[in-house]
């Protein structure tokens, strides 16, 4: 294998290396690239004009990127120089180390597009040209067979690299770069001898187009993340975090005096009296009944027959109402409750919803809501699970009558102080409200009152079971 050829594999082999080391590391910062071009802008070329219309320059690059900002690129390159007037061409191999910059994350590119990147790279290398032909033909006496067919030479490179990304894992990109070379001794078509200067003495440009693939565990390659302005956006996105949180917790959304930030019920009634964690007081006596209620209770709501009619609450349509159908009072004995019963006072079929066949039994005169009272425990506003099929009903039964204006009263006893017994009453019809709404009758059908039994005025009972209660009537 001739001193050539042993070059370009040592090349390609040390940057395939460099490149797949990429599995030592936990983060994407590696990456292999290939392109292809061509050159001009020769200096010293000598009586030779190159064919820069064809491609016939080739190059394979690794690069490893120590953050967001700053690489190193490892390339290996080779140039067929083809000269318009001279038969033999010029091979040229190359390989160089370059420190490289990704001005994308140092000029805040990521802020116009965040596909565009552009990387920065200079450095130097080692560079060899042989052209086996033009010595072929010298004078034995000519200087120039002192010099061999080869010419080697350092070199040093700078130059652009837009890409654009395609995905995650591959780029397309382009490149200018500008080579100088050190103590070149040939004109790059050999034709003449250099004169022996220090410096630079013989440069040409590289123009070619290329991918570059990127290779990591992870689903992200470092050129494409921004580190300053990545962490000003997170800052700000965290400050406007905090400051929205601080906003909402600054708030009383309650009214009651007490911040959202120490508030564990931020959702307490107007004007409802509360602890300093904002906890209505009424509300801890409501969740302390229903609590017993799904405890020790359970099975005294189970087995409650309030009216005594020998049916249970639990599925007593009139569960305060003696009745002997469905725990309801049917006065024409058509197995038909008087609640539901079109013809309440004629004997009908069920199928007619307690009306005759051939009668309009479609219409039904409301007159007596008493049957829909809903009744509660001592200190609660919490519904009992029989009294919701009470409103089930009564939601039913009202549904398809929207002329009809429903007064809703809420009512206490006379246990507690009138403040107390004020707020409770309100919270009582509210519960009540809300529940109907929930099965399908509007809010503005309904009047909202409060009563309680301090007030002592009509339509309170001697006994206080019957006075925690919410009450419905049509409004006169």
């Amino acid at each position: 294998m001739s001193a050539i050829n042993k070059f370009f594999v040592i090349s390609l082999s040390i940057c395939l290396i460099n490149s797949f080391s990429i599995y030592c590391q936990s983060t994407n910062k590696y990456s292999v690239g290939l392109s292809i071009g061509t050159h001009d802008g020769i200096k010293n070329t000598g009586d030779g004009t190159t064919k820069i219309y064809q491609f016939h320059h080739y190059n394979i690059h690794g690069r490893y990127m120590l953050n967001s900002r700053f690489g190193f690129k490892l390339d290996a390159a080779f140039d067929k120089f083809k000269w318009t007037k001279l038969d033999n061409p010029t091979n040229y191999y190359r390989i160089s180390i370059q420190p490289t910059v990704n001005l994308t994350d140092i000029l805040n590119f990521g802020n116009i597009n965040k596909k565009l990147g552009l990387l920065l790279h200079s450095g130097i290398g080692y560079s060899l040209m042989t052209n086996k032909g033009i010595t072929d033909n010298l004078e034995p006496t000519s200087p120039l067979m002192d010099l061999g067919p080869t010419d080697n030479m350092l070199h040093g490179i700078i130059g652009l690299t837009p890409q654009y990304k395609i995905n995650e894992r591959i780029c397309i990109n382009a490149d200018l770069s500008m080579l100088f070379h050190i103590r070149q001794n040939r004109t790059f078509d050999f034709q003449y001898q250099l004169p022996a200067a220090a410096g630079f003495t013989g440069s040409f440009v590289n123009l070619s187009i290329g991918a570059s693939y990127y290779i990591g565990k992870n689903s992200k390659h470092i050129d494409w993340t921004y580190s300053e302005q990545d962490l000003q956006s997170a800052k700000i996105n965290e400050l406007q975090k905090q400051l929205t949180e601080t906003q909402l917790k600054l708030k009383d959304d309650d009214g009651d005096g007490i911040l959202n930030a120490i508030d564990e019920d931020p959702l307490t009634l107007p004007g409802a009296i509360v602890s300093i964690k904002g906890v209505s007081l009424d509300q801890q006596t409501d969740t302390t009944n229903e609590l017993n209620s799904t405890t020790s209770q359970k099975s005294e709501l189970a087995n409650r027959d309030s009216d005594n009619d020998g049916v249970p609450d639990a599925t007593d349509l009139c569960p305060f109402l003696v009745g002997s159908t469905k725990g309801c009072p049917d006065d024409d004995f058509d197995g038909v409750p008087n609640i539901i019963d079109a013809c309440p006072q004629l004997k009908g079929s069920p199928k007619f919803n307690g009306c005759e066949e051939l009668m309009n039994y479609g219409t039904f005169s409301i007159k007596d809501l008493s049957i829909f009272n809903v009744y509660f425990r001592l200190g609660s506003s919490v519904i009992d699970a029989n009294f919701k099929i009470v409103l089930d009903k009564f939601a039913e039964t009202i549904k398809d009558t929207e002329n009809i204006k429903i007064v809703a009263t809420g009512y206490t006893d006379k246990t507690g102080g009138p403040a107390v017994n004020q707020k409770l009453s309100k919270r009582r019809v509210k519960a009540c409200v809300e529940y109907l709404v929930s099965k399908g009758i509007p809010e503005s059908r309904f009047i909202i009152k409060n009563k309680t039994a301090n007030q002592n005025q009509e339509g309170f009972a001697d006994n206080d079971d019957l006075n925690r209660k919410v009450s419905f009537n049509l409004d006169k």
